[in-house]
């Protein structure tokens, strides 16, 4: 991508279609607020687990679905978990952060068809993929699960354009693209804005934190230099996964 002025920010080529379209996310659900707080927690704060659990607890249906999962054959449990509280010890305080807040986009975004699975497929092979990153850099940057969270919701502007502008999609993955350039260039010449552009403005509807905002808005451009210093961390992870489960 070209440096733009500014070199934190990528303006679109049609403001007027990108605010046009920032209307449209106003018609989405908002997420629920149990998920805005989990996101904003510190994992390295002494009182996680807790705080984690009291957040959990306020919404039964997402409580009782972890639990479901705790007691799963893919958990291995060895005796039947009847608490939250065993729940979140047995999957993983951390685990069941991202485990929360992708039902919860799940809920908005529901994977019917083709298109919509394939973009799920793609976030979470994204979200796996970062971190195995984050664990692996040394020294450790940015948390895993925080990795995890920010692969995961990376192209929520294309969730939102395949939500609201479906053909327009299909024509610009009509063109072939086979790099991240070649990504923004179609964006450019179908929607005259980026997705990454438009899933910035989706997190800030959703309230979601700075860091993952970032990774939304500015996940394809190339040089560190263009990015926020909030974001810098999160680069190896989002950008080269991104590229790597395309």
């Amino acid at each position: 991508m070209m440096a733009p002025a500014d070199p934190v920010m990528v303006e679109a080529a049609n403001p007027a279609a990108l605010q046009a379209m920032a209307r449209r996310i106003g018609e989405l659900p908002l997420l629920p607020q149990v998920v805005i707080q989990l996101l904003c927690l510190d994992p390295k704060d002494a009182c996680f687990f807790e705080k984690v659990l009291e957040l959990v607890q306020q919404d039964p249906p997402f409580a009782v679905r972890l639990i479901r999962i705790a007691n799963s054959a893919d958990s291995a449990p060895v005796v039947c978990v009847q608490s939250l509280r065993a729940a979140l010890t047995r999957l993983g305080v951390d685990r069941v952060r991202g485990m929360v807040t992708g039902l919860a986009v799940a809920r908005v975004f529901i994977p019917t068809e083709a298109g919509q699975k394939a973009l799920w497929s793609h976030a979470i092979q994204t979200a796996l993929l970062a971190t195995e990153i984050a664990r692996l850099t040394t020294p450790m940057l940015v948390d895993p699960e925080s990795a995890y969270l920010a692969g995961l919701l990376h192209d929520i502007g294309r969730f939102v354009m395949l939500e609201h502008a479906t053909d327009d999609l299909r024509a610009v993955d009509a063109r072939e693209w086979e790099s991240p350039q070649a990504l923004v260039d179609a964006d450019l010449a179908v929607f005259r804005y980026t997705h990454s552009e438009l899933g910035g403005l989706a997190c800030e509807h959703w309230g979601l934190p700075p860091a993952i905002t970032c990774v939304a808005r500015y996940h394809h451009v190339e040089s560190l230099d263009q990015l926020p210093v909030a974001q810098r961390p999160f680069a190896p992870c989002s950008n080269v996964c991104d590229w790597r489960t395309g």
